[in-house]
């Protein structure tokens, strides 16, 4: 049961991201423009108005970090589904899977209006890939020594 509810959060978070991906780049640019927005008026809450980056500046910026977010959540996803189906290598096959959905998903958004395929947003998107499944990899060995720990000081 794990191990389907664990490949069905992948299916659900790579139709998520194909969804974000058939937007227009007007409805993408709105959404981009908006989180600028909210940062732009954090960083000068934050700076008492010291502090600012150009619209373009930081909305580029953001549409690079979701890249990367979007895509550490894919690789973390996908590292856990592989290892509760007993792949071996689960951190370099998560990162390949999302490296191969990544290069599908800049193709798709070539035939989305007013959007292109960017090689750019592969390479970010497969580090997004690499830090969440290094994540994963990470917390499962904290888990793991924990318990390790626990058991010698019961001894």
């Amino acid at each position: 049961m794990k191990k389907a509810i664990a490949w069905g959060l992948c299916v659900l978070w790579m139709g998520l991201i194909f969804s974000m991906s058939a937007q227009t780049a007007a409805v993408s640019d709105i959404q981009s423009e908006q989180v600028a927005g909210l940062m732009q008026q954090i960083l000068s809450l934050l700076s008492f108005g010291r502090f600012s980056i150009p619209p373009d500046s930081l909305n580029l910026v953001i549409r690079k970090i979701a890249h990367f977010a979007e895509y550490a959540v894919l690789g973390l996803l996908l590292r856990r589904a592989l290892r509760l189906s007993g792949v071996k290598h689960a951190g370099l096959a998560a990162v390949a899977l999302s490296a191969f959905y990544a290069v599908t998903d800049e193709l798709h958004q070539g035939f989305v209006d007013g959007r292109s395929p960017r090689m750019l947003d592969v390479v970010i998107d497969t580090l997004g890939a690499s830090a969440g499944a290094w994540f994963h990899s990470f917390a499962e060995h904290a888990g793991r020594t924990r318990f390790l720990f626990r058991k010698t000081v019961q001894k």
